[in-house]
């Protein structure tokens, strides 16, 4: 199946981590119509990236498209837990072509969050990594984001560079 990443998960070590078997099929890919947020409340008190649909042509989410298998998919949901819930978009490859993906909306909302520095760190070399518009990366990196308290944490998530 294919699915749509657009957070930290467009980093292909950080998915691998967590599927092994994650390959990166196309990217950039455009999800038009949605914008991209951190506003996902977060396990950890931070918050996470969510994609919201403004319904605006000027507004657009780029990700990497991976290939993924239904047990994998299962495997991805218990990581990204309840706070978010799977649906399906179309988004339009670097070819032009239209591809059907299932990707993750989140349902625990809270707008006073920030991103943790190393989750932040995650999306940033996702986008990278995914060769996302070097405009599209200047705006990520506007984003505020606060250190995390629990350095160990930090540590663990930053090992995999």
């Amino acid at each position: 199946m294919k699915y749509f990443a657009y957070g930290s998960n467009m980093l292909p070590q950080r998915l691998q981590r967590r599927i092994p078997g994650a390959q990166m099929i196309s990217s950039p890919c455009v999800l038009e119509g949605y914008k991209l947020v951190f506003h996902k409340e977060g396990r950890d008190g931070s918050a996470k990236c969510d994609i919201i649909q403004t319904g605006l042509p000027t507004d657009c989410v780029q990700g990497a498209l991976f290939e993924i298998t239904n047990d994998e998919m299962l495997v991805l949901d218990r990581y990204e837990g309840s706070g978010y819930r799977r649906d399906q978009v179309t988004v339009t490859g670097p070819d032009g072509h239209s591809v059907s993906a299932i990707t993750y909306f989140a349902t625990r909302i809270n707008d006073s969050l920030l991103p943790f520095d190393w989750y932040f760190q995650h999306v940033l070399e996702g986008a990278i990594a995914a060769n996302l518009d070097p405009a599209y990366i200047a705006e990520l990196k506007k984003v505020a984001c606060k250190q995390d308290p629990d350095r160990a944490r930090a540590d663990m998530e930053r090992s995999i560079y």
